[in-house]
C-alpha cells in the first residue's frame, strides 16, 4: 500500500489554461506565446536570450495558485535561475533537477500551498528565468493548478488507499535483416506511465470520478504526483475510469496513467 499522498489535478483546475502568456522578450521568429494554451510538452517556445520573464494575467482571482507545473525546458540544473512569482507577494525560487541519462528533463512541479490564502491568490503570475546559461528554450506546457487535491494514504476515514506500478518506454523502432542483425533507430523520447489500484470510498470514488470527468477522460492533459517529496511528476493523461461496486462504502478502482511525450531532448 503506498504511504505518501499522492497529488491529482484534472484540467479544469489549471488556472494557465486558455491563457496565452505576455513575455518582456519575444521568441525567435517562427516560436509564439500562442503555443502556450495548447499545452504540448513536445511542443517549442524559443527566445534569442537568457533572461526572460513570462506573465498570465487575467487567472482567476477565486481559486488559490498551488501546484506550478514545468514541464521541460533547458534550464541549468540546480541553479537560481528561475522563480514563479504573483502580483500579491508570492515568490518561490524554482530548483531544477538534473537531466537524466537519457538526456529528457524531468517534470519540475513547485508547490505553493505553504504560502497564505491572500498571496496564493492572484490575477497575475509570473515565472522570472534570469541569467540562464544558454538562450532559454521552454516546453509548451505550463500550468498552475488550484486548489492542490491529493489522496490519503489509509483505509480508516479516508478517500484512498492504493498501490501502483511505474511502466517506462523509449520510442524506437526496431529493422531485423535476414541475417537477424537487429538495427534500432533512437527516437530519443521517452513515455512513462502509472498503473494504480484504489480501495476508495464513497467519497474517494467521486474524487477520481470529478478529476476523470474534468479532465474529459484522456482528452486533456492533466497532472500524476505520486510523491510529492519529488520534484518530478508526470503531466499527461488518464485512461478509462474503471469501477467495481463490490459493497457498499468499498470500491477498487483501476486506472492508468501516461505522461506525454516530451519530445527529443532540448539542444
Amino acid at each position: 500500500m503506498a504511504k505518501i499522498p499522492a497529488v491529482y489535478q484534472g484540467a479544469a483546475s489549471n488556472l494557465f489554461a486558455a491563457i496565452t502568456p505576455t513575455a518582456t522578450v519575444a521568441p525567435m521568429a517562427t516560436y509564439s506565446l500562442a503555443t502556450f494554451p495548447y499545452l504540448r510538452p513536445d511542443w517549442r517556445v524559443k527566445w534569442a536570450v537568457k533572461t526572460v520573464t513570462l506573465t498570465w494575467s487575467g487567472v482567476s482571482a477565486a481559486i488559490n495558485g498551488e501546484i506550478f507545473v514545468l514541464t521541460v525546458s533547458n534550464l541549468d540544473a540546480g541553479a537560481s535561475v528561475a522563480t514563479i512569482t504573483n502580483a500579491d507577494g508570492l515568490s518561490q525560487a524554482i530548483t531544477i533537477p538534473a537531466v537524466p541519462l537519457d538526456g529528457i528533463p524531468l517534470t519540475v512541479i513547485v508547490d505553493l500551498s505553504g504560502f497564505t490564502n491572500a498571496q496564493k491568490t492572484s490575477t497575475t503570475w509570473n515565472l522570472v528565468i534570469s541569467g540562464n546559461s544558454v538562450n532559454v528554450t521552454l516546453g509548451a506546457a505550463i500550468a498552475l493548478y488550484g486548489p492542490k487535491t491529493t489522496f490519503l494514504n489509509n483505509m480508516s476515514g479516508s478517500n484512498f488507499a492504493w498501490d501502483y506500478h511505474e511502466k517506462e518506454h523509449h520510442g524506437q523502432e526496431e529493422k531485423k535483416n535476414v541475417y537477424l542483425s537487429r538495427f534500432i533507430l533512437d527516437a530519443l523520447t521517452r513515455e512513462r506511465s502509472i498503473e494504480f489500484l484504489m480501495r476508495a470510498n464513497d467519497a474517494g470514488k467521486a474524487a477520481l470520478t470529478a478529476w476523470h470527468r474534468s479532465s474529459h477522460g484522456g482528452a486533456l492533459g492533466s497532472l500524476f504526483w505520486p510523491d510529492p517529496n519529488v520534484s518530478d511528476g508526470l503531466f499527461g493523461t488518464l485512461g478509462d475510469l474503471d469501477v467495481q461496486n463490490v459493497c457498499q462504502g468499498y470500491r477498487p478502482i483501476n486506472m492508468t496513467f501516461t505522461e506525454l511525450s516530451k519530445g527529443i531532448p532540448l539542444l
